[in-house]
């Protein structure tokens, strides 16, 4: 501010920000400052805010599968008003299926394809407003790999899609991924350059978008990124003690987030205790380590990651966990069926204002 213009008193700043509605207008003003930034991600401030707009924060989209069945379902942790609008999630059907989501509350979903079951039929919806949009097809006689969407701007409201799928093996050049990209101004899917060597994907771990790219954990104890703008590829290594092989079992969660616009990556290490590492500037840095030993009803928990500032969440057969770190307490929520698998969890935020696609 100029010297002519007194700055506000913070408790203001705060008030005023309980009250912004609109989720673009609240992430732009975490770029005032690293102080705004700061208090606009803390827990507390997320719980006053989401009471006073009945604006979705700190929610996720868990996708669960009986058999052929998918079920999505809405859990938070910071529950809106029960006078706001209930976000109509449930327009989805039996059989369809979340595929992505971004911080916008636009959700990627598909409906099995009737010649490639494997495969869908793509659609984007914002489930707060029952707005959704029925997309073209990309090609989908290859099976999918990996996929991811993101927002940017608003009015209207563009987003792009990125889609990574397998080509081969073939006896000429074995296994190549091919990657495909959809831009909501043009309204087409375009096809880039095949990635070679391909990364081995984990499919099964949502993608996150920080920085301007999309980043996805792989199997051979990489990241990798894909960069909007320019529309290109990189690939680098994750944290030493992270690495499978690396007194690392397999079988343990690496979970990829956003944390305060860095890229964090998080994992449970020497028996309870569990880590989130940051990359800054281009180097792992390990941030903070969180013990669980000190309870006993996470002794059978799967770690999901870390979300907001200070809240690690996992998940048990029956219930998702929620821990606060600054005063070590726990909230639970239940799942719906405990005896239906829960395949993948999306992170989840949304108001409750319409969009113009």
């Amino acid at each position: 501010m100029s010297a002519s213009s007194p700055e506000l008193p913070w408790d203001i700043i705060y008030y005023i920000s309980t009250r912004i509605s609109d989720l673009q207008t609240l992430d732009t003003c975490k770029a005032v400052s690293k102080q705004w930034n700061e208090i606009l991600q803390d827990p507390n401030f997320k719980i006053v805010h989401s009471k006073s707009t009945g604006v979705i924060s700190s929610a996720f989209i868990i996708q669960m599968c009986n058999y052929s069945w998918n079920t999505p379902a809405l859990k938070s942790i910071h529950s809106p008003p029960s006078s706001s609008p209930s976000p109509s999630i449930w327009l989805l059907n039996h059989g369809i299926v979340i595929l992505a989501s971004c911080n916008q509350g636009l959700l990627l979903y598909g409906e099995r394809h009737k010649q490639y079951f494997s495969e869908f039929y793509y659609h984007v919806c914002k489930p707060a407003t029952g707005q959704w949009l029925n997309l073209p097809d990309p090609d989908v006689d290859r099976p999918t790999i990996g996929l991811a969407i993101a927002a940017f701007g608003s009015n209207p409201l563009r987003f792009k899609i990125v889609r990574v799928s397998q080509i081969g093996p073939t006896k000429s050049s074995g296994v190549e991924l091919q990657c495909e990209l959809f831009d909501s101004k043009l309204w087409a899917w375009r096809k880039l350059q095949n990635l070679v060597p391909p990364p081995k994907f984990d499919y099964m771990a949502p993608s996150i978008f920080v920085e301007g790219s999309f980043h996805w954990v792989t199997l051979d104890n990489n990241i990798v990124a894909f960069h909007v703008a320019t529309e290109s590829f990189r690939t680098f290594g994750m944290p030493k003690s992270m690495k499978f092989g690396q007194n690392y079992p397999i079988f343990k969660p690496r979970r990829l987030m956003d944390f305060q616009g860095k890229l964090g990556l998080s994992c449970t290490a020497n028996g309870n205790k569990v880590e989130l590492w940051l990359l800054m500037k281009g180097v792992w840095k390990r941030h903070l380590v969180v013990d669980l030993g000190r309870f006993k009803e996470l002794e059978k928990s799967e770690l999901i990651g870390f979300y907001d500032i200070g809240v690690v969440l996992l998940k048990t057969s029956s219930e998702l966990i929620f821990l606060r770190i600054r005063d070590n307490t726990l909230e639970k929520v239940k799942l719906d069926s405990s005896e239906w698998p829960v395949t993948h969890i999306f992170q989840f935020r949304s108001d409750f204002k319409r969009v113009k696609f």
